[in-house]
């Protein structure tokens, strides 16, 4: 497989390579894929119980927040 990357990517790959973490440009690709696969797969894996909650905070009763209640619970 062959990828091409804009310049500002590629930039980013060779810096990562240059600063020891990685032997090659492939390596540093490979991880990033990988990581990106394991972000999709855990939030496919939320996505039933966080689909559940939304739809019974929007189906229950609820009245709106004022402004002062949101930054309040921000100080606890």
């Amino acid at each position: 497989m062959t990828v091409t990357l804009p310049k500002k990517l590629e930039a980013f790959v060779k810096r990562k390579v240059r600063s020891g973490g990685f032997r090659s440009a492939d390596e540093v690709v490979l991880e990033a894929v990988r990581q990106w696969s394991e972000q999709e797969n855990d939030w496919r894996q939320d996505s039933p119980e966080l689909k559940e909650f939304l739809l019974e905070a929007v189906r229950g009763s609820h009245r709106p927040f004022q402004l002062t209640e949101l930054e309040g619970s921000a100080e606890t």
